[in-house]
């Protein structure tokens, strides 16, 4: 399994800490993976499965649920092409 990497620049990263500790960190992180899954959902013979295993999810159901919290389409539904509802 590849591990993601999140660059987020250091002054933000001690601000946001200084104010909202770990919290704010793991929100960063898990916002960072799902916009990941998004990109590597838009390439050709991706599958929901293997981008769930690629950010850490063992479940893809549980990895379609909060996509679809995040973005408001499915997993699926980025696959075939159809905009993000932001």
């Amino acid at each position: 399994m590849s591990r993601i990497e999140i660059d987020i620049p250091n002054v933000f990263a001690t601000q946001a800490y200084e104010t909202q500790g770990d919290r704010c960190i793991e929100s960063l992180a898990y916002l960072g993976r799902m916009e990941q899954a998004e990109r590597w959902l838009r390439e050709p013979d991706c599958t929901v499965a293997e981008v769930a295993n690629r950010v850490g999810y063992a479940n893809p159901a549980q990895f379609a649920a909060a996509f679809k919290r995040q973005f408001g389409i499915t997993p699926s539904d980025c696959i075939l092409g159809r905009g993000i509802v932001r």
